[in-house]
């Protein structure tokens, strides 16, 4: 009897480690959308060799990208712990205009997807929006404007 018992112990501890049994929902969670935004970030890094290919715009493709983006992040179900922040992210992301968003409001809006990403756990969503907040300081303050010169 108690070798059986410890043969379902040994049986079910493997089984839960290899269902990933050991993060909570938060992680789970955090490690699907970092997942998607890591998805997003390969793809877009990647959007004009393929609009070429396609023979469409970098533009159109990129649009395309956020789309599918977007759906990924409707398909994930939050713990209920993070519900607030999920529809606070989706808010965020339903309020990019289609044509885009102006310059001067950009830094702005990553800032706080950035801040919304953190929020939730997703430290590499939180890290690509810093970069992209980094990029557009940069583009502000003229850097690539002057080939480098900026500040």
């Amino acid at each position: 009897m108690r070798a059986t018992l410890i043969t379902v112990f040994i049986a079910a501890t493997l089984l839960l480690a290899a269902c990933g049994g050991g993060e909570s929902g938060s992680d789970e969670y955090a490690a699907q959308l970092n997942d998607a935004c890591s998805e997003l970030q390969t793809k877009l890094a990647g959007a004009s060799v393929q609009a070429k290919e396609q023979g469409t715009s970098a533009s159109e493709l990129s649009q395309q990208y956020t789309t599918e983006f977007r759906a990924q992040v409707e398909d994930l179900e939050p713990p209920a712990d993070l519900e607030e922040g999920d529809q606070a992210l989706r808010d965020q992301l339903d309020s990019l205009p289609a044509q885009g968003i102006a310059p001067d409001e950009a830094i702005g809006y990553y800032e706080e997807l950035g801040s919304i990403y953190s929020d939730l756990g997703a430290d590499d969503c939180a890290a690509a929006q810093a970069a992209t907040v980094k990029t557009l300081g940069q583009v502000k303050n003229g850097i690539f404007e002057t080939g480098g010169q900026g500040g």
